[in-house]
């Protein structure tokens, strides 16, 4: 398996292809002038990267916004995590994110929740004319630094969670180097996949 992927199974979102492609290569820079890669952060930085990955592709976007949102039974204030209009479609994403552990077993199980607690956040949120509420999963895979983080591991991690109910998934797998895999809790985190779900 490559390094970094993109796959669009929902053909209502053809667009997504570029903006997750842009998505995985930002990963990449940000990892290589930084020395760091942007998921060792946090929720925000993974959205920043994201938004930053729309407005390289001549997109709009604004993160963490005051919004209405709406439930069968009420409406409420809120925030929202990301607007982008790319190429005239409109899409309000909410997030989250997620360390699992890298095996499969008990990874897929928590990531299939939190897509579906991104998509129940994004169901709630107004999606305005012609746009899309998108959920979306950003999982982190750590294993503990003493045992190698390989490439196969993080592609069985990576086939098990394409199991899970999704209209498109990314990827990105950062070469093997100490500087851009250890982090100061001892663990190793070797990539970042993106899971999301209309």
């Amino acid at each position: 398996m490559p390094l970094s992927g993109v796959e669009v199974v929902n053909r209502q979102l053809p667009d997504l292809k570029l903006l997750l492609k842009a998505w995985t290569s930002l990963v990449v820079e940000y990892a290589q002038a930084i020395g760091e890669p942007p998921y060792w952060c946090n929720e925000r930085a993974d959205v920043s990267i994201f938004a930053g990955a729309a407005w390289r592709l001549g997109g709009m976007c604004i993160e963490e916004f005051s919004a209405e949102k709406r439930t069968k039974s009420a409406k409420r204030k809120g925030r929202a995590d990301l607007f982008i209009r790319l190429a005239r479609t409109d899409y309000n994403i909410e997030a989250k994110r997620l360390y699992v552990y890298l095996r499969p077993d008990p990874a897929v199980k928590r990531v299939a929740e939190s897509l579906e607690a991104a998509r129940r956040d994004a169901r709630e949120c107004d999606a305005g004319e012609g746009g899309f509420r998108i959920g979306v999963t950003f999982a982190v895979p750590y294993i503990r630094k003493d045992q190698p983080a390989t490439r196969r591991l993080f592609d069985v991690l990576l086939d098990s969670v394409r199991g899970i109910r999704h209209d498109f998934v990314a990827w990105q797998f950062l070469p093997t180097d100490p500087k851009t895999q250890v982090w100061h809790d001892g663990y190793r985190h070797p990539g970042v996949i993106l899971l999301g779900r209309l």
